[in-house]
Parts: C-alpha cells; sequence; structure tokens
C-alpha cells in the first residue's frame, strides 16, 4: 500500500511540475519527505521541483540528500551540478 501511494504521490507532482505549478508539486513531495525521509526519489523529485521554481538552495539541499541516500542514478549527479552552477 504505502508503494502504491507513494508512486501516486510521485505521478502526480510530476503533473504538477510539468504543468509549471512547482508550489504544488513541492507541498505534495515534501508530505512525503515527512513520510519517508529515507526514500532518494522523493529528494531527488523534491531538489528537481525546487529547481524548476528557481529555489536553488533547497534544490542542492534537497538533491545532496538524494545522493547521499544512495541516488546512483547519473542524473541525480547531472542535476546537482546544474544546481551548483546557478
Amino acid at each position: 500500500m504505502a508503494k502504491d501511494e507513494l508512486e501516486a504521490g510521485f505521478i502526480e507532482a510530476n503533473r504538477m511540475v510539468e504543468l509549471g505549478e512547482y508550489a504544488s508539486a513541492i507541498k505534495i513531495l515534501l508530505k512525503y519527505r515527512k513520510k519517508y525521509p529515507s526514500n532518494s526519489l522523493v529528494n531527488f523529485n523534491l531538489g528537481v521541483a525546487y529547481y524548476k521554481a528557481g529555489i536553488f538552495i533547497k534544490s542542492i539541499y534537497s538533491l545532496e540528500e538524494a545522493v547521499n541516500q544512495g541516488a546512483d542514478d547519473p542524473e541525480a549527479f547531472n542535476q546537482l551540478g546544474l544546481a551548483y552552477d546557478r
């Protein structure tokens, strides 16, 4: 059940990002980060949402958390580099 709930949250948050509704995406993802603080995918998606919203300090923090939690996806490192570049 938790996995299905988390997946539904990702789908909804990603939809919000695609629509440019970054604050809504961030709100959804913060709820999931509170519930699943060690989930690297939550932190990665939150970092991306912060980045797209222009909130680069929080983007860096969330992306660093994702990398430190074991996100081995090259996109996590790429996005973190982009955030640092801002």
